[in-house]
């Protein structure tokens, strides 16, 4: 990574935190990322989170969101994540789910506001659990 592209994440990194944004996972020792996060595992449960955290890695493969305060889910982030098998949103405050990607096999989803699921299932060929 070249000096410019490092400073240019750097600033992105501290306009996210100073406007409040969480950060879900860092290699940076100054960033304080409120996930815990390993090679296909990204752990966001039980943080009170209210927004969507940003940096999720685009490698994901299970996503726990669970037992926070999201209202919604960042459909754009999500639509990145082309390895995500399972994604748990459960107690949460969502009354509707985006649009998820195709990958998906397991969605837990209970406890949350939903009044509109039916165009959510559409062209999920490998799902298996909701």
């Amino acid at each position: 990574m070249d000096s410019t592209s490092l400073i240019c994440c750097l600033l992105f990194l501290w306009v996210d935190l100073s406007i409040g944004v969480e950060v879900a996972c860092s290699n940076d020792t100054n960033v304080n990322a409120v996930c815990e996060c390993t090679e296909i595992t990204v752990d966001c449960a039980n943080r009170g989170l209210n927004e969507w955290p940003v940096g999720i890695p685009v490698n994901t493969q299970i996503l726990y969101m669970n037992n926070n305060n999201l209202k919604e889910i960042d459909e754009d982030a999500l639509s990145k994540l082309h390895k995500l098998g399972t994604i748990n949103v459960n107690n949460n405050l969502l009354s509707k789910l985006p649009s998820l990607p195709k990958t998906i096999g397991n969605i837990h989803a209970d406890t949350n506001l939903l009044t509109d699921i039916s165009t959510v299932f559409n062209d999920l060929p490998f799902l298996r659990i909701l």
